[in-house]
């Protein structure tokens, strides 16, 4: 299953066991709690994850690798031609 959310509140990603998801915004409280599997995506360009991010399962790291990159963009290429999405939008214009 993958999945583009824009916004979450508290505990995103809470017991996750599989899939991908892209989150534009995830900077509220214990995101990943419980997260055992799959991959989560975070746009964090202010660096607020690592403070708000339940790491006791869950590793951080910056996407790099160029298929995952590639993969990325494609599912917020359809998220965006689904839901025309402002935000992606913006985004993809200069992402």
């Amino acid at each position: 299953m993958e999945a583009v959310v824009e916004g979450v509140g508290d505990h995103g990603c809470e017991y996750m066991t599989g899939g991908r998801v892209v989150y534009t915004w995830a900077h509220r409280t214990q995101f990943c709690s419980g997260m055992s599997g799959g991959l989560a995506y975070v746009f964090d360009e202010k660096n607020e994850l690592p403070a708000n991010c339940n790491k006791e399962m869950v590793n951080l790291q910056k996407l790099t690798d160029p298929a995952e990159v590639e993969h990325v963009k494609g599912m917020l290429q359809r998220h965006m031609d689904a839901t025309q999405s402002r935000l992606l939008n913006a985004y993809l214009r200069t992402g």
